[in-house]
């Protein structure tokens, strides 16, 4: 598990993305709401520079740019369904996935990502390793295909305490199974359950997982002795 990485991205890669933001995201903004385009390219900023509302807002006043605050964000993304937005997300991914060719058969690997948060309001946060000051954040876990030397994330699923790990992994498999046959999925350390392990070999998918040798884990190499060992 980690956080997520800083890299540079390309203007022309920022401009689509502020494009697919204002297609994909309805911020229900009245036509006399001001600062009505700014909500979209303040959201954009904050993805691709990884920061904050208010840090944004500053930067881009200080730009002599036009930006709301942050609570004035807060207040519109509030009038959203966390569902209604994952839906729409959804959509977009598989419309920029559907212009992409990739190959019939890979390597995936599932993760969780860790999302520094600072703010009060710590519905769906969880407790995680300090970063930059806080001990807080939103986890995703994500899938993803490596190929031709880039990353392509199939999947994001948000995830909480609540969370049940073998639904994530069946959801995530499931959806990445729409571009690409997994040949082999890794799967992070902090994925390993028996239920997990289960739902996997549900699936018929090779996997490889790091795993203590528990009494649980015992009692599946023996269930399992008679299929023979495959290589990637």
């Amino acid at each position: 598990m980690g956080s997520p990485q800083r890299t540079p991205i390309a203007k022309g890669v920022k401009k689509d993305f502020l494009r697919g933001l204002e297609e994909h995201l309805d911020l229900r903004l009245k036509r006399n709401c001001a600062y009505t385009d700014a909500y979209y390219r303040m959201l954009a900023a904050m993805a691709c520079h990884a920061r904050t509302a208010e840090c944004e807002g500053r930067i881009l006043r200080g730009r002599e740019r036009e930006a709301p605050t942050g609570d004035a964000l807060l207040v519109h993304l509030k009038r959203l369904r966390p569902e209604d937005v994952l839906a729409s997300f959804l959509a977009w991914n598989r419309d920029v996935l559907a212009s992409v060719d990739l190959p019939d058969a890979g390597v995936l690997a599932i993760d969780i990502t860790t999302v520094p948060y600072f703010g009060e309001d710590r519905t769906h946060v969880v407790w995680s390793k300090e970063y930059r000051g806080t001990q807080y954040g939103f986890q995703l876990a994500t899938v993803y295909l490596c190929h031709r030397g880039m990353r392509f994330t199939l999947h994001a699923v948000p995830v909480d305490q609540f969370s049940r790990k073998e639904d994530v992994v069946r959801e995530l498999l499931e959806e990445a199974s729409r571009y690409v046959r997994p040949s082999l999925v890794l799967l992070d350390r902090g994925f390993y359950s028996g239920e997990v392990v289960r739902a996997l070999l549900d699936l018929g998918v090779d996997f490889l997982i790091p795993a203590q040798r528990t009494a649980a884990v015992r009692r599946l190499l023996r269930e399992h002795r008679h299929l023979p060992a495959r290589g990637p």
